[in-house]
């Protein structure tokens, strides 16, 4: 399943992906850009866990920013409404879901 949103320049990216494997689902979480590191690459926050991530493919990517990030890409940028508004969402579907 992937959701689409407007990017400001008429086109869709997706910022929300997920997707079964083995009764396993992954979901894209919302991360903020931490630290720039010069090199194409960053540190972006997961809820308290520091990544190294390659931002690239976003090069106006800046600190601050909330990104989603995919086999250790930045594939996509979240205004912090939305990056919160999916935090807020993963924080209710942890109440509610049996642990394993």
């Amino acid at each position: 399943m992937s959701k689409r949103r407007p990017d400001g320049h008429g086109q869709s990216m997706p910022f929300l992906v997920s997707y079964r494997l083995e009764e396993k689902m992954c979901l894209a979480v919302p991360g903020k850009v931490v630290s720039l590191e010069g090199n194409g690459t960053g540190k972006v926050d997961y809820l308290g866990t520091t990544v190294l991530a390659n931002l690239s493919l976003l090069p106006e990517v800046k600190v601050g920013d909330w990104v989603i990030v995919h086999a250790g890409f930045a594939i996509s940028r979240l205004d912090q409404k939305e990056a919160r508004r999916t935090l807020k969402l993963f924080k209710e579907l942890e109440k509610i879901s049996p642990a394993d």
